[in-house]
């Protein structure tokens, strides 16, 4: 009987990716900040410190910036309604944010976390100015999302969204924009593109127990990444994947139904598709290309940022398993 082929996904699939964008973000956040007024807006600082603090505690499982601080800001205006006083407010609603993301995860909050929460939250009086920390997030995900409907997941398209967002603050604030801060913007776009951060990151916790186990099965392993090509290699290389994948590594500027197909019928050559299984985090461009191509689907959810998100949700279909982690294809493996 032959064996199984299995399609595997790279980013937040096989290594953790969408908390670079999210670092990288904070990083600008913090230099526009010293740039403008947020220096003196307490509560921007306190959120961006916030977030930060999420990512680094609970890991890549953590939502990425944008989504812990929309939750964050709908905490604080509940939180505002409810409270007589508006002292407490932002511990308040920094509190709200962690148990709500440690219970959507499954994890207990600790006591410990709570104290740190509620003193990284009690600030004086704050400004409440039309460029906050939020909002400056806001814009540049916009910019980066139609960035990526327009042009795909090239190298330049998040670097350029970042250079675009302080443009368009400072014209909006009515100051002078200059080449220098302009390209300072660049950088810290392309700092997200670090071969050493791949290295030191290394493979999600069970990725490669489920490579190994799959190749001890005798199973074939296919990796379809979409990016740049460039930066793709990197990763690739970084994490020595060739000896799992060997020459089957493919990077798409975008995944549809039709480069599914491509790939099965043409590049794999490949005639039975229930023999084939589709590993993704992405319902947007993971999941629905490969049922649409008529594959198997194993999702292992990790929606990165608003581009992914934007979709209508998963499917109740028969060809589609759901993990909590990688390695559970491991003990699911018959079944599969």
């Amino acid at each position: 009987m032959a064996g199984k082929t299995w399609i595997f996904d790279l980013d937040d699939t096989l290594m953790p990716n969408h908390h670079d964008y999210s670092y990288a973000q904070l990083d600008f956040l913090e230099w526009i900040g010293e740039k403008i007024y947020l220096c003196e807006d307490l509560r921007s600082k306190a959120q961006i410190d916030f977030t930060r603090w999420i990512i680094d505690n609970i890991g890549h499982r953590a939502p990425d910036a944008q989504s812990i601080l929309d939750l964050q800001v709908r905490m604080e205006g509940m939180a505002r309604r409810r409270m007589d006083s508006q002292e407490g407010v932002l511990s308040s609603s920094f509190l709200c944010t962690y148990n709500s993301i440690c219970k959507t995860m499954g994890i207990s909050p600790d006591q410990e976390s709570h104290k740190k929460l509620i003193e990284m939250g009690g600030i004086g009086g704050y400004l409440r100015p039309e460029w906050d920390a939020h909002s400056i997030l806001t814009r540049q995900v916009e910019i980066d999302s139609a960035g990526a409907e327009a042009r795909g997941f090239g190298k330049e398209r998040f670097p350029t969204s970042v250079r675009e967002t302080y443009k368009v603050i400072f014209e909006d604030i009515g100051l002078e924009v200059n080449n220098e801060d302009l390209q300072h913007a660049y950088n810290i776009g392309m700092g997200v593109f670090d071969k050493v951060r791949y290295e030191q990151n290394g493979l999600l916790s069970g990725a490669e127990e489920t490579l190994d186990f799959l190749i001890s099965k005798g199973d074939r392993l296919v990796l379809i990444t979409k990016g740049d090509l460039e930066i793709q290699e990197a990763k690739i290389d970084a994490n020595r994947l060739e000896g799992w994948f060997g020459e089957d590594l493919f990077v798409v500027n975008k995944k549809s139904e039709w480069t599914m197909q491509r790939l099965i019928r043409g590049n794999l050559n490949e005639e039975d598709p229930e023999n084939m299984i589709h590993v993704g985090n992405s319902i947007r461009s993971d999941l629905y290309p490969a049922l649409n191509a008529g594959i198997k689907f194993g999702y292992v959810p990790c929606e990165t940022w608003a581009f992914e998100r934007n979709h209508g949700g998963a499917p109740e279909h028969q060809k589609l398993f759901t993990f909590d982690s990688i390695d559970e294809i491991i003990d699911n493996y018959n079944s599969l």
